[in-house]
């Protein structure tokens, strides 16, 4: 009988169940990833079509220096590993997150345990074979009923028959994806590519243009993306068709808000740094404030039905887009100066 746990800490941010596991592996690490937080993350993308018809808005990256990842497919695992139980255990003991999709239907630990067929994608970072548990982080219920990213043990059968019983069109890693944490990584912060995210997000695009080869390739050429101030106008659009903002889904406007957040840390940081001078922090300060009343506005409808919210969040909307457009500008210009 034996143990492995793997480290993780707190999450810095966990707007999807992927970025929550990424950043609890460097939480849990020695080394500055700041100054790579603060290169990154400035890209929004509001992708249709991953999952049926879901709008999403996600974080966009390319990678993360500090963590290495390797996938291996259902086909090679089944082929080489009878016991799926006993190959995850060998993976951890081998210092490796398991990154993987499941169906919430055969674990416990989700809202639709036994209810409905629904896959999320959770990340094992240990087992315990005394329990015959593993050690599982991902958004779950919370005991106060609200959804948050945390951490729980989940039996090995259930994780085992989540994951065999998995349709294939649900798993886009056909198989598991494997992260490891690097050590002896010197990332800086990325004047050069803080430029081209800015210049991105002003004109709604996006520039690694392999990229959307590989999202392709993954979901099918049927995935369209929006990005930058276009996911504002994408929105408002959302709005006026259904007039009922309390069918939005909330999760755009907590990654929106979680956005802003990061953006004030990044002014902060450039700031702090001699990139840029103080002149900008407050106009981002009152960006997040904004956007910090819209994602309150929109969980109040969602619990109770408020007249005539609709037409203020879409001025709200508008008003935000509209500042953040001219204070991102200012930036730039400083940066290129």
């Amino acid at each position: 009988m034996s143990t492995t746990v793997l480290p993780i800490g707190k999450p810095i941010i966990a707007p999807w169940s992927y970025n929550g596991h990424i950043f609890s592996i460097l939480s849990a690490g020695k080394q500055d990833y700041l100054p790579w937080l603060n290169s990154n993350f400035l890209t929004l993308e509001l992708t249709q079509g991953m999952t049926r018809d879901d709008k999403v808005i996600l974080f966009k990256y390319i990678s993360c220096p500090f963590i290495s990842d390797q996938k291996i497919n259902r086909k090679s695992i089944k082929h080489w590993h009878s016991d799926t139980i006993k190959f995850f255990k060998e993976c951890i003991d081998l210092n490796y997150y398991i990154y993987l999709f499941v169906d919430q239907f055969y674990v416990s630990c989700y809202y639709n345990y036994k209810k409905e067929h629904i896959p999320h994608d959770p990340m094992i970072f240990g087992y315990d074979d005394l329990k015959r548990v593993f050690f599982m982080a991902d958004f779950m219920v919370a005991k106060d009923n609200f959804t948050r990213y945390q951490t729980t043990e989940v039996p090995y059968d259930e994780i085992e028959q989540a994951y065999l019983n998995l349709p294939s069109e649900w798993d886009p890693n056909d198989g598991i994806t494997l992260f490891q944490y690097c050590v002896d990584v010197e990332e800086s912060f990325n004047k050069e590519l803080v430029k081209l995210e800015l210049n991105d997000y002003l004109n709604s695009r996006f520039s690694f243009e392999f990229y959307h080869s590989i999202m392709h390739s993954t979901y099918g050429k049927s995935v369209k993306n929006k990005y930058g101030l276009d996911i504002y106008n994408s929105i408002i659009s959302s709005i006026n068709s259904l007039q009922e903002v309390e069918k939005l889904d909330f999760r755009w406007f907590h990654v929106i808000d979680i956005h802003k957040s990061l953006m004030v840390d990044k002014i902060k940081f450039m700031v702090d740094n001699s990139y840029i001078s103080d002149k900008h922090y407050q106009s981002f300060e009152e960006i997040r404030q904004s956007s910090q009343v819209i994602r309150s506005l929109i969980l109040k409808s969602q619990i109770k039905k408020v007249d005539s919210i609709s037409s203020k969040i879409v001025v709200l909307l508008e008003n935000l887009r509209e500042k953040e457009k001219i204070s991102l500008k200012k930036v730039l210009i400083e940066l290129e100066d």
